[in-house]
């Protein structure tokens, strides 16, 4: 009551996020019995310091999609070139004719569904910074022909 007489109001309490929604969030909610069974379940902690890949080798997670969302490798910053830095290191040697797609065979890549490339290439999805302004919704995915629940779910999470 003193605060508020003083003008001064206390801050929002914290809504306490469960290590389900957190990955849930992520599109990666399967994964959730792996946090609880190796304790990692305070979400804040796991926020504050991030995750590296010691902790992702003891909790057993191999997948490389699973692993780019979780240590957040693919980039949330303003900057206009963030998905093509985040597929920065493709073959040095790619032709000209496929320099236009070899950002999306790199960002694909680093997800791990590096399968789809020719998906998003021959249906002229291969500017990624229209990609990242635009997102990928439900029916761009139907589109593309990517019917995989959790690669839909990486795909669609790289844009939230």
């Amino acid at each position: 009551q003193r605060d508020a007489l003083l003008g001064r109001t206390a801050p929002p309490p914290t809504r306490v996020v469960s290590v389900r929604e957190w990955l849930a969030a992520k599109g990666l909610e399967e994964l959730t019995q792996v946090f609880i069974d190796h304790e990692y379940t305070d979400v804040n902690a796991i926020e504050e310091m991030g995750l590296v890949e010691d902790d992702l080798d003891f909790l057993g997670i191999t997948n490389p999609a699973h692993r780019n969302i979780l240590m957040e490798r693919t980039g949330e910053d303003d900057d206009d070139n963030f998905l093509r830095q985040s597929a920065s290191g493709i073959l040095a040697e790619l032709s000209d004719e496929d320099a236009e797609s070899s950002g999306i065979a790199a960002w694909l890549q680093g997800l791990g569904l590096k399968q789809y490339t020719a998906n998003f290439v021959q249906n002229d999805y291969n500017d990624l910074v229209v990609i990242r302004d635009m997102g990928l919704e439900d029916d761009d995915l139907d589109f593309l022909q990517i019917t995989d629940p959790d690669h839909r779910n990486i795909l669609k999470s790289q844009f939230k």
